[in-house]
């Protein structure tokens, strides 16, 4: 996993490149170096070049390179964005950096006559500081597309490719300040990659074999002047070998990399999560009852993605290092919320104890509960109804015994039955029941023969209203006058005979109030 995608052939073969077009693709490393030689062949002409390509912190890449063995140039890059999942990735460069005005694959100099036959033409511009910038993207995990514009070595004036430069919409040719698109397409299966790649120049074709740690190149270009039978004008056919630094790394052993799987909401482990190492050949992984997948992996960066039925799916990046074991912790969000559906519960239970049926709104709060023990709305919910039970059982007890001693049995086991239909675990509630209906069915007790009482003496009249007010006025009176003896006397008469009489209650209250500060 040392080698992205990245590119298929130098020119042949220059820092991220395609065939001669430049990419987004970097490789997955903090340093990664690559050393090509090509050589291009043509009918009266061979070419040979060397290549050294070097990559940093996943971002940079820095070329050398050394046209036809005596002309050199630096190729310089940065990737400002890597691809993502639904962007692609943007590059931004300078190709041939170097004191030569003119100068490509077959040598450079200050006049355009310089280099290959094919691009010595009026109006040639200077390769030199050739700027661009390029977005790249997989629309699969086989197939990427490259697109981008630059100037200097992009720019062809030929009867067809003159179309992809901006001086088509001007009468004059702008040496140093004209734009031109290019384009490329890849596509590979297993170690073969094949690309096709257009710019103002020239269309190119390339075949490549990565066997990791070294490769073998081989491109047609020039390839318009064979379709459009040029017959002043040749294609030519390049080959080339690379080998990178990987070929010096001491060889890798699998480290035991242990995923734990595990709920977002409760903290439980997910069984039956799928692990997948994107872009690799490495088996996936499923997680066991305890939320836990391990596997022997090479040390490298991966993307991986976890997924489940009951969960959304989630992508992450892995770096796992040499010789070093990793535990990784995930925690997978639910698709549907654990505590949605608890707080459904709650309003549930909420309208039952509205309604007073307890026992429901306690089975609703406690099935809200089971489904998030974490919500602590659910918790005081289910108190407080289980506090309401035990205050209603109470009640229909107090009112049982009540009805019990004034022997209305058939009442007293209707409310010890209503203490059972809220609270079916009352351990005394089935024994009353049983003790109250042997009551109400046995046979009634002989009736006791009346025993003949004595006429009684006749009860005193009771005294008339204005009697009782005559008093109480007494009563106030002699509170005025600071009797306060003759008052409680007169005033607990009058309570006697209308015990609910407030006035009298209230100069009671103040008299012995009264008596109680003197002492009496």
């Amino acid at each position: 996993m040392v080698i992205l995608k990245l590119i298929i052939f130098s020119q042949l073969m220059r820092a991220s490149s395609l065939i001669e077009i430049p990419t987004a693709f970097y490789p997955d490393a903090d340093f990664f170096a690559q050393a090509v030689v090509s050589a291009s062949f043509a009918p009266n002409d061979i070419e040979q070049d060397i290549k050294l390509n070097f990559y940093f912190n996943k971002r940079w890449a820095v070329g050398l390179n050394i046209f036809t063995f005596s002309d050199y140039s630096l190729d310089i890059s940065y990737l400002a964005m890597p691809e993502l999942r639904s962007l692609p990735g943007l590059s931004v460069g300078f190709r041939n950096v170097t004191y030569k005005k003119y100068i490509n694959a077959g040598g450079g100099g200050n006049e355009p006559t310089t280099g290959f036959v094919d691009e010595r033409y009026e109006g040639r511009n200077p390769e030199f500081f050739s700027f661009y910038t390029v977005m790249s993207k997989h629309l699969n995990p086989n197939f990427a597309v490259h697109f981008g514009v630059g100037r200097g070595e992009f720019i062809g004036y030929g009867p067809r490719s003159k179309f992809l430069n901006i001086d088509i919409f001007s009468s004059s040719k702008h040496q140093y300040f004209t734009f031109g698109a290019f384009l490329g397409f890849e596509y590979s299966y297993s170690i073969a990659k094949f690309a096709v790649e257009i710019d103002g120049r020239d269309l190119n074709v390339g075949l490549s074999f990565d066997f990791k740690k070294w490769r073998i190149m081989l491109a047609g270009l020039k390839l318009e002047h064979a379709i459009f039978k040029n017959e002043r004008l040749d294609s030519r056919i390049a080959a080339g070998f690379e080998i990178n630094s990987t070929l010096f790394q001491p060889t890798a052993k699998p480290v035991e990399v242990a995923f734990l799987i595990s709920n977002k909401e409760d903290k439980k482990p997910v069984k039956g999560a799928v692990i997948k190492f994107l872009k690799t050949g490495i088996p996936g992984l499923v997680t066991n009852t305890r939320g836990v997948a391990k596997a022997q992996i090479m040390p490298g960066r991966y993307m991986i993605s976890i997924t489940h039925p009951q969960f959304k799916a989630l992508r992450v990046k892995v770096n796992v290092k040499k010789d070093k074991p990793l535990k990784v912790k995930i925690a997978l969000k639910p698709k549907v919320s654990k505590k949605a559906i608890s707080e459904r519960k709650i309003r549930e239970g909420d309208a039952l104890f509205k309604a007073g049926k307890l026992l429901e709104a306690k089975k609703a709060y406690q099935e809200a509960l089971n489904i998030y023990p974490l919500s602590k709305r659910a918790k005081k919910r289910l108190l407080n109804v289980e506090r309401a039970i035990r205050n209603k059982t109470l009640e229909y007890k107090a009112k049982a015994k009540y009805y019990e001693k004034k022997g209305d049995y058939k009442t007293a086991i209707s409310y010890w039955n209503e203490v059972l239909k809220i609270s079916p675990d009352d351990p005394e509630a089935p024994t009353k029941i049983a003790e109250l209906q042997k009551k109400a069915t046995a046979p009634p007790k002989p009736k006791k023969k009346k025993v003949v009482k004595k006429p009684s003496k006749p009860k005193p009249k009771k005294p008339t209203k204005a009697q009782i007010e005559s008093t109480l006025n007494k009563a106030i009176q002699a509170f005025n006058a600071g009797n306060y003896k003759e008052a409680k006397r007169l005033l607990q008469q009058v309570l006697k005979w209308d015990p609910g009489n407030s006035r009298a209650k209230d100069y009671l209250r103040r008299t012995e109030a009264r008596l109680k500060l003197l002492g009496e």
